[in-house]
């Protein structure tokens, strides 16, 4: 997809994002070269759950790629992203998002 969020739950991010934080809006696919550039980064099932991600590890892969199986073997992980002060940026940016959610004006947007 294009976007990581689509339709309601979106329309809310963006909104607390506008109303709450200097943050820039740039809508366009979500690339882990730009992971340096991030300043928030949530996971969200639906509108009603948000959670803050402190840290992205990722794996790094052998040389040798795989096994016998063809499996691969993970050498070791690096951390891709970390959020910088996590306890009042991004628990303050997901409590702004489920206090707008709650909301009655904008359920009626």
């Amino acid at each position: 997809t294009d976007h990581a969020l689509h339709g309601y739950a979106q329309h809310i991010i963006y909104k607390v994002i506008d109303e709450h934080t200097p943050a820039k809006i740039q809508i366009s696919r979500i690339l882990l070269e730009d992971c340096h550039e991030w300043k928030f980064v949530f996971v969200t099932s639906s509108v009603s759950w948000i959670q803050p991600v402190e840290k992205i590890v990722i794996p790094v892969y052998a040389k040798s790629a795989c096994d016998d199986n063809d499996n691969f073997q993970i050498d070791h992980y690096e951390t891709l992203w970390e959020a910088e002060n996590i306890s009042t940026t991004h628990e303050s940016f997901c409590e702004q998002i489920l206090t707008k959610i709650t909301d009655v004006n904008i359920l009626n947007v």
